[in-house]
């Protein structure tokens, strides 16, 4: 049975510089409307969709806290695919969310869902 894995992805834009931006992406992990406590987060820039590599060649990794998040700050102006795992009891859950980081004057609010394998 598939469960339900909602990344909620909140991108503000603190500044623009002509092609740069340096903006934030805040994600927040739940399943079933739970939050999943210490989710693994991986990133990868210049991208658009799952690259199928290994975790080990994602540009950042990091452990998200006890209540599922993770802010990835400074970010330049590009494409970013994020992946995601986490454990549920034994349940091995993960899931995935791009999100383009461009220059805008007003904070920018993504929320997705996505079904974890």
């Amino acid at each position: 049975m598939k469960q339900v894995l909602a990344i909620v992805c909140l991108l503000f834009v603190l500044s623009c510089k002509k092609k740069n931006v340096d903006g934030v992406v805040l994600i927040t992990v739940t399943n079933d409307g739970k939050v999943v406590s210490n989710p693994v987060f991986y990133m990868k820039k210049g991208v658009t969709k799952n690259p199928n590599i290994p975790l080990s060649s994602y540009d950042l990794s990091v452990t998200g806290n006890s209540f599922g998040q993770v802010s990835f700050e400074n970010l330049a102006s590009d494409n970013y695919f994020f992946y995601v795992t986490a454990k549920i009891d034994t349940l091995l859950i993960s899931g995935e969310v791009t999100t383009l980081v461009s220059p805008k004057k007003a904070p920018n609010r993504y929320e997705l869902k996505i079904y974890a394998e």
